[in-house]
């Protein structure tokens, strides 16, 4: 369901196979407090999900700053605009590696992303944001 074994693992052997320094980072043991300076060690969350509404995974990193490499799922998919503030890919090994490689390959990518993204998230899913969809629903029940 969420393709750890059978799509990140994969996807990340056959990068290291390929000669890329990569490497996988994924247990945070810790305060709430400490979450962010987990996600200052990490440079990618890679998210390989059949589906999930979330996942808290994609928030986390969102608003660390840390681009993500998704399947087409939930919360990524609203929020990511492909080559701008993430990259969005088929759930495969192969659509994930070349997603990675594309980030690892092109500096000038990563870096648009890393800082497209947290303000991307905010201005999708922030307080703000979130405030004016439930005024509007309110207003159209009030009003109907």
């Amino acid at each position: 369901f969420k393709g750890f074994y059978s799509h990140v693992i994969p996807a990340i052997e056959a990068l290291q196979a390929m000669g890329y320094p990569v490497a996988l980072r994924t247990q945070f043991q810790g305060s709430i407090r400490s979450l962010a300076a987990f996600w200052q060690g990490v440079d990618l969350a890679l998210i390989a999900s059949e589906a999930d509404a979330g996942p808290s995974m994609f928030i986390e990193a969102s608003l660390c700053g840390v681009p993500s490499v998704s399947t087409k799922i939930g919360l990524p998919q609203f929020v990511i605009n492909h080559g701008e503030n993430g990259l969005l890919c088929e759930r495969t090994v192969e659509d994930m590696v070349l997603a990675i490689q594309q980030l690892l390959d092109d500096s000038l990518l990563y870096h648009r992303i890393q800082s497209n993204i947290r303000a991307s998230y905010v201005e999708k899913l922030g307080v703000e944001a979130q405030k004016q969809r439930w005024e509007k629903i309110f207003n159209a029940v009030l009003h109907e």
